[in-house]
């Protein structure tokens, strides 16, 4: 009872914001996150493998150079894939918004 004689009437769900909620703050600074260290962590770890193994097998740049460009195949390949999730999102948010018009 709300004190006036009547029924209390049920409050609204509350969408929490969450990472994984699309449309919110949380969730595009996490996809900014995400994509951060997607490019550090392969390029980083990439050029430390070239590097140890140029020491290894006296062939420097050559290795070095190599695990660069595969860093970037890498990288390219997960910036990809991230990204056509976050499209897919946006895509599916437009389509339920306009089946509720």
């Amino acid at each position: 009872m709300d004190g006036t004689g009547g029924e209390k009437k049920p409050e609204p769900e509350q969408r929490k914001a969450t990472a994984d909620t699309p449309d919110t703050l949380w969730y595009y600074l996490n996809f900014a996150t995400t994509l951060g260290w997607s490019i550090a962590v392969p390029v980083v770890a990439f050029v430390l493998a070239g590097r140890l193994l140029d020491k290894k097998f006296g062939t420097e740049p050559w290795m070095m150079l190599v695990a660069v460009i595969l860093s970037i195949v890498v990288t390219t390949v997960i910036m990809v894939v991230q990204t056509r999730k976050v499209v897919a999102d946006a895509d599916a948010r437009s389509r339920k918004l306009k089946e509720e018009k």
